[in-house]
């Protein structure tokens, strides 16, 4: 898995700048309104319960 950052220049070309092995996700919770964190910390524990 991998997360690009790509930059549009402002005539609106895209120019790739990296690639992220591990793409980071948490920005989203402020736009999204849900505490996505707290939706994997729920995940994790209910998965460890279950072994």
């Amino acid at each position: 898995m991998g997360i690009i950052d790509i930059k549009l220049m402002p005539d609106g070309e895209p120019v790739w700048l990296e690639v992220n092995p591990q793409g980071q996700f948490l920005f989203l919770e402020s736009l999204l309104g849900e505490p996505l964190a707290d939706r994997f910390l729920d995940f994790l524990i209910s998965e460890a319960a279950d072994a």
